[in-house]
């Protein structure tokens, strides 16, 4: 069941933009390691506050900022080579989730 919820979720992320799908793919894992992370950054990221280490009160407010940010630097010249490296850096991080592994922070 758990892998299918997995492929329905890239399938749902897979139509967005390269660097939207980063961000949520990126807030999953980051939700998921801050309640199930047992190496020492991430339980001292649960501790100091979970989603406040990266400046955000939210899975939600992570998502909108981290979108906003990249939609900024999308738009200057460099705006491919960007997105080709959030469907890069996407990939991994689906990985990590489907695997349930809490690499590092991000």
């Amino acid at each position: 069941m758990r892998s299918l919820l997995a492929i329905a979720a890239v399938l749902l992320v897979g139509c967005a933009a390269p660097c939207t799908q980063y961000c949520n793919a990126n807030a999953d894992y980051i939700e998921f390691c801050l309640v199930n992370g047992s190496q020492n950054d991430w339980v001292a990221a649960s501790d100091a506050g979970g989603w406040s280490v990266w400046g955000y009160s939210s899975k939600e407010e992570y998502e909108a900022g981290c979108a906003a940010d990249f939609d900024a630097q999308t738009a200057g010249d460099a705006g491919a080579v960007i997105e080709s490296e959030c469907t890069d850096a996407a990939s991994q991080v689906e990985q990590w989730n489907a695997r349930s592994l809490c690499a590092e922070l991000p």
